[in-house]
């Protein structure tokens, strides 16, 4: 049987109400329409491999969650128009720092190579974070998701299955502790995060 398309508000408010709705409609429209599939084969088609795809499209997706949330789509275009034009800029972006534009101009030289080592270094962040996230546990891990993508305390609560938003900031509060905690025992991660 076939699912049933949304119409671009429904996805809107179902976005923008609490976290169980939002997350159905992500996964409607990550998965069940195959938005995803649009971002990542946009990549591959444009010189991209599996890892750069498969980033650029889980980046389109908090995007444009963010983006919606905030009210800063203007409604101009379909949603889906809209998620594929997050992606190519996150992709031309991403372009752009790994390879710059003008190789003969020197001034273009110079900043694409700090650039490179701005996204080397980034790189290394993340895999830290990624590391760090691992080691703090699946609890951790969730509540920074949820955190980073703008969830207030109360759907954070919800998702985590706790009993209210207080418990949420403090489950928040006991993580960012560890992870405090984590950085003293590793003072040579928190000289990467200070660069």
């Amino acid at each position: 049987m076939q699912t049933p398309i949304w119409p671009d508000e429904k996805i809107m408010d179902a976005l923008k109400s609490g976290a169980t709705s939002r997350n159905r409609a992500l996964r409607y429209v990550f998965e069940k329409l195959d938005w995803k599939g649009l971002a990542t084969g946009y990549i591959l088609n444009n010189g991209g491999n599996e890892t750069d795809a498969t980033e650029i499209a889980n980046d389109t997706l908090i995007f444009f969650d963010r983006n919606i949330r905030n009210g800063l789509f203007n409604g101009n275009c379909a949603l889906k128009t809209y998620f594929l034009a997050i992606a190519k800029r996150q992709w031309w972006k991403q372009q752009k720092r790994k390879k710059g534009f003008d190789e003969l101009d020197p001034q273009r030289h110079d900043q694409t190579e700090e650039n490179a080592e701005d996204y080397i270094l980034q790189k290394e962040k993340m895999q830290f974070l990624q590391l760090a996230t691992a080691v703090l546990g699946e609890k951790c891990k969730k509540v920074f998701r949820l955190k980073q993508l703008g969830y207030s305390g109360a759907d954070m609560a919800e998702e985590l299955g706790l009993k209210n938003a207080a418990m949420a900031k403090k489950a928040l509060y006991r993580c960012r502790q560890n992870f405090k905690q984590y950085l003293k025992d590793h003072p040579q991660w928190r000289d990467l995060l200070n660069r």
